[in-house]
């Protein structure tokens, strides 16, 4: 949402083989937006760059961070008509 902080990425693997991991990377990919806490709703991209081993090739899907409106969180106004009159 708008004026929230931007959440920490993660980036989600799959195809290790031999019980393998991130850990076995020769470098981590990492994972970035140009979107700030002061963004404008809108969608903004999410990239994944970087990244190496020699065992292992990347295929790098991007995402998209969507930011939102603030919400008008203003409650109703009520009014009920007033009685002019004397009583």
């Amino acid at each position: 949402m708008q004026g929230e902080a931007i959440p920490d990425f993660e980036i989600i693997y799959n195809g290790f083989v031999n019980n393998e991991s991130p850990a076995s990377l020769t470098s981590l990919p990492t994972v970035s937006t140009n979107a700030t806490s002061n963004s404008q709703p809108g969608q903004y991209d999410i990239e994944i760059t970087g990244g190496n081993s020699i065992n292992y090739s990347f295929t790098r899907v991007n995402g998209i961070l969507t930011i939102t409106d603030i919400p008008d969180n203003t409650p109703p106004v009520l009014s009920t008509p007033q009685d002019d009159s004397d009583s």
